[in-house]
């Protein structure tokens, strides 16, 4: 089933591997493992909920964990939908927008850098 929804494993289990580990980047949290299994079976995962401030931190870095996991294993529905999932929630303010526009950067997140440079410039934040 990885094999079918995930272009990484097709890749890696296929008869002309030869590999027989599969590490995960380092910090892969078990939320982010969860989203990929929960997407293999479901189409989607579950998104975190935030309903105090300390808890949009977490949620936060618990999507952008995923949101790596899912651009080393070249899962772009994943990406998407964490986006989508960082937007509906609110999750990005003037303390994180720099660290979010360094993430989206660094996994190739065009969809989430552009979401950060409109809040920027609609709040007048001091962000890059």
């Amino acid at each position: 089933m990885l094999a079918a929804m995930l272009p990484h494993f097709a890749q890696a289990l296929s008869s002309s591997s030869s590999r027989t580990e599969y590490p995960l980047p380092e910090d892969t949290s078990i939320f982010a493992v969860n989203g990929v299994i929960d997407y293999v079976y479901d189409g989607r995962f579950t998104p975190p909920t935030a309903s105090t401030g300390e808890e949009a931190g977490v949620a936060l870095g618990d999507l952008l964990n995923l949101l790596r996991l899912a651009d080393t294993w070249e899962i772009s529905d994943i990406k998407a939908q964490v986006v989508g999932c960082i937007h509906d929630l609110r999750l990005i303010n003037q303390e994180n927008c720099n660290d979010v526009l360094e993430t989206a950067a660094a996994c190739n997140s065009e969809e989430l850098a552009h979401y950060c440079r409109e809040l920027k410039e609609l709040n007048n934040w001091e962000c890059k």
